[in-house]
């Protein structure tokens, strides 16, 4: 039999070794987060990105993802309004500025344009393929590889082309950041977009990442969140390791 203090020894010493290993291989940061998460929420909590499921969470990825969007979010609206292409934010975006809180994981845009506007698309896309790329430089966006008929079925993925690091935050460029511009009425057998028939011509101005956009009318936004999340899309399903306090995200506009 060994005397306490030495099994106390040799327990303590495999808890210090265990948790160096984890340091060495980057997984300290999960398992703690998992055990503090999970103590505090239970089920349903969540320290991954929808898209960037690589990286967790935390003040500084979140400030980089903010600031992303909102960038793309501008930059966006200035490009589809010029056109004349009436849109609006809908899906994980719509029920953010519903909420009036962060929706933490939600690492990319979600817009939505009416469908008989995709002709003004067409013509300004195969412009920019004319020049040899697929950048609109003018308004620092890449549009994706996508042909005007896979977009017209699947919709627009586009992102920066490049960050604007005025307020010289930490940046992650390995990150997965994008806006999918789909149309209301796409026609693909396997999308995960539901149809957004709504009145595009009864839309609502608002302010959302400190941008002017759109949304959908009341009527409409009931009908289109309801169809798509069921009734009770105003009350989250997924917690999140980090609170709104910690974000340390500017929200003077």
């Amino acid at each position: 039999m060994l005397p306490k203090n030495i099994k106390y020894v040799r327990l303590c010493s495999i808890v210090i070794i265990t948790i160096i290993v984890m340091i060495l291989i980057n997984k300290y940061d999960t398992i703690i987060m998992d055990i503090k998460t999970g103590y505090k929420y239970g089920y349903g909590y969540t320290y991954r990105y929808q898209h960037n499921k690589d990286f967790t969470i935390n003040k500084h990825t979140y400030r980089y993802v903010y600031e992303y969007k909102k960038q793309l979010l501008k930059h966006i609206t200035d490009l589809l309004k010029n056109l004349n292409i009436r849109h609006v934010i809908s899906n994980g975006c719509l029920i953010e500025y519903l909420r009036k809180k962060p929706i933490y994981h939600d690492d990319d845009l979600d817009i939505r344009f009416f469908v008989d506007d995709y002709h003004k698309w067409e013509k300004y896309y195969n412009d920019i393929l004319k020049n040899g790329s697929n950048f609109a430089f003018e308004y620092n966006l890449n549009l994706g590889i996508r042909n005007p008929e896979t977009q017209v079925r699947r919709g627009v993925q586009m992102k920066l082309i490049k960050f604007n690091n005025s307020e010289n935050i930490i940046t992650f460029p390995g990150m997965d950041i994008h806006a999918d511009v789909v149309s209301n009425n796409v026609r693909y057998a396997k999308t995960t977009w539901i149809p957004y028939d709504i009145d595009y011509n009864n839309v609502t101005k608002i302010k959302f990442y400190c941008v002017d956009t759109y949304i959908p009318n009341d009527e409409d936004i009931h009908k289109v969140l309801k169809a798509e999340y069921g009734p009770n899309y105003m009350i989250p399903n997924t917690f999140h390791s980090i609170t709104e306090k910690e974000t340390n995200i500017p929200h003077d506009c």
